[in-house]
């Protein structure tokens, strides 16, 4: 017949206000005993010897045990899938015919926790610990519910203390004491336990997250950004209770690098100047920084000085947010550097719309222009608007692939600009959404526009969340579009040729034919070698533009290092 063993001293009644059996009369702790372990049958039968109780469970050959460990298995799987209802009735079922199954129990509890039943888990859990006093996640479980949802952190830090005894190494124990040595002003050892826990489990989300939030409040808040990068440098978790953990971890993440760039504006500031002079060594021009409130449609631009015919580079920047103009300007710096570079290694190329290619691009969108005409605009309105719409795709073809190689390289050059160019990446998805998610932008635009528009923006949210290490999920909106098969192409196009360390010999990963899977978008560009044409020599070419788009001429030449990523 089934037998339990248990000391007086060990068997848990109350969690609350403990009793120690052995100090009682024998009379007295088997009345108490047999009332408390009838939740295991009836017929318990209990003797007590040298404070030793002795617990006997009637043996009923006719019970299912089979099935019942069947159920349990499969109690298990709803579990691990968050079908925490059909879990409780399969464990449930379970314990009819083994009720001293003490896995069974206390999944049993784990079931009811998590579909909200706090009481009934607690119950559940002190019977799994008089079954087996020296069951350590009974104690861990306890001490979560006293923690999490009854707010009493001196009970529930006893029962953590008690599973430490038993199982000093359990990574779940150290993350959930560890997160109340903290609650308890006690942080060393709270940072002590949490980098515990990440040695013995890396793969464990809430301890990175545990250690991220701990070092927050303690006002280190790089260090705390390095926890959160090292957690999501894991593979992701399929437990589904550790999805609310990478949602946290994230908001987190964004948080303190809204706070890293809000503070020290003027180190960063001096940086970027300490980076211009270099920029000015390199290239052999004076740099001039400009704020330029008369941009329209862009929030920086360079214009550089072997381009323009002058004797200086010159960045104009809109006034904005401290937090974002730092990385505005040395984006741009970058950008001369690429394309001093290119020019270094005779590798410049110039991006080019014929005439005829601006006739061919219209007639593509032909079919939806009735849309202006729906809108009440005039002749010259409508030819502005396809102007914009024309010139506004191959610009952006132009410049995605470049942004992701500028991008790239500030990030691994540049430290000290991470917070900021986190901050300002995230206003340029934010803006980039309008076009998946505003209606009147899909209701006025062509199909073609917004696809090929759509997908490359999806390609440069892609990017972003491989750049932070899926610290964001700038993509996960474009999931459900139409675009995020051809996105994701286009951002594979990148990945393939990133790995190339010459930056001096990109050209562009989006090539004629292959742009957006679009032949009818490929046709509209072309690229050759040489300077930009000035208006005597540029035939039929109409306006010749940096790569920011701005006017520098007569021609329709987008002009620029077009590199291979």
């Amino acid at each position: 017949m089934p037998t339990l063993v248990i000391a007086l001293s060990d068997i848990l009644l109350d969690p609350k206000n403990p009793i120690d059996l052995s100090t009682i009369s024998s009379s007295q702790a088997l009345q108490i005993i047999k009332q408390s372990y009838g939740f295991l049958s009836d017929a318990v039968e209990v003797s007590i010897e040298n404070g030793i109780a002795t617990i006997v469970l009637p043996d009923d050959k006719s019970k299912k045990v089979n099935d019942a460990l069947d159920w349990f298995d499969r109690g298990l799987k709803k579990a691990k899938q968050g079908d925490y209802q059909n879990a409780i009735q399969l464990l449930k079922r379970t314990l009819e015919y083994l009720p001293a199954h003490t896995d069974a129990r206390r999944n049993l509890a784990m079931a009811y926790l998590e579909s909200g039943d706090q009481d009934e888990a607690l119950n559940q859990l002190i019977d799994v610990l008089r079954l087996d006093p020296k069951d350590a996640w009974g104690y861990i479980l306890l001490g979560n519910i006293y923690v999490k949802h009854k707010e009493d952190r001196k009970t529930g830090e006893q029962f953590y203390k008690k599973a430490l005894e038993l199982n000093p190494k359990d990574p779940y124990l150290l993350n959930n004491y560890a997160a109340v040595k903290g609650e308890n002003g006690q942080t060393d050892e709270s940072q002590a336990m949490f980098e515990k826990a990440i040695e013995i489990e890396p793969s464990y989300p809430n301890s990175y997250y545990g250690l991220a939030t701990l070092l927050s409040r303690m006002n280190r808040k790089k260090e705390a950004l390095s926890s959160l990068e090292k957690l999501f440098a894991q593979p992701i978790s399929s437990d589904p209770r550790a999805a609310v953990v990478y949602d946290h971890s994230r908001a987190l993440f964004k948080s303190l690098n809204e706070e890293l760039a809000d503070e020290n504006n003027e180190a960063i500031m001096a940086f970027v100047h300490s980076r211009a002079n270099a920029v000015e060594g390199i290239t052999g021009y004076p740099m001039e920084i400009i704020e330029d409130d008369s941009l329209q449609g862009i929030t920086a631009k360079s214009e550089l000085a072997w381009r323009h015919k002058t004797n200086r580079h010159i960045i104009r920047h809109r006034s904005g947010s401290k937090s974002i103009v730092p990385h505005l300007i040395m984006h741009e710096m970058e950008h001369i550097l690429l394309e001093h570079e290119a020019r270094e290694a005779g590798k410049n190329k110039l991006f080019a719309v014929t005439e005829d290619q601006k006739r061919f691009g219209r007639e593509q969108i032909q079919p939806d222009l009735h849309k202006l005409d729906d809108a009440g605009l005039d002749r010259s309105q409508k030819e502005e608007i396809i102007s914009r719409w024309l010139f506004g795709l191959t610009n952006q073809l132009y410049n995605c692939p470049i942004d992701m190689v500028i991008e790239k390289r500030l990030y691994n050059k540049y430290p000290e600009l991470h917070p900021y160019q986190f901050v300002s990446l995230a206003q340029t998805q934010s803006e980039y959404l309008k076009v998946l998610t505003e209606p009147e932008i899909q209701k006025i635009s062509p199909r073609l526009v917004m696809r090929s528009s759509t997908a490359m923006n999806c390609s440069y949210a892609l990017f972003a969340d491989w750049l932070y290490g899926n610290t964001t999920e700038y993509s996960k909106l474009y999931k459900n579009s139409n675009v995020f098969a051809l996105g994701e192409k286009l951002f594979s196009a990148f990945l393939s040729k990133q790995a190339s360390k010459n930056d001096a010999t990109w050209r562009t990963i989006y090539t004629r034919r292959r742009i957006c899977s679009s032949p009818q978008v490929g046709r509209m560009v072309h690229f050759r070698r040489g300077p930009c044409p000035d208006r005597a020599s540029a035939g039929r070419s109409n306006q010749c533009r940096s790569s920011q788009g701005e006017r520098i001429g007569n021609g329709d030449v987008l002009l620029g290092h077009i590199k291979t990523i």
